[in-house]
């Protein structure tokens, strides 16, 4: 069971990453202002950073 838990996070991860990858083109494109793309970025890096590790941490125990 941990070791699906802990698949869904790595797949989160890299999701997180492509979403803030698809924002970036958005940006560029003009469909979203560089502003919205800088919070988004900075939310998703958040989450990468400190949320994931901590629940992977809880589930480890």
């Amino acid at each position: 069971m941990k070791h699906v838990l802990f698949h869904i996070l790595q797949v989160f991860a890299v999701l997180l990453a492509l979403l803030i990858v698809l924002l970036f083109v958005f940006a560029i494109v003009g469909h979203l202002s560089w502003l919205r793309f800088f919070l988004a970025a900075a939310l998703f890096s958040f989450i990468a950073y400190f949320v994931l590790p901590r629940v992977r941490a809880i589930l480890e125990k």
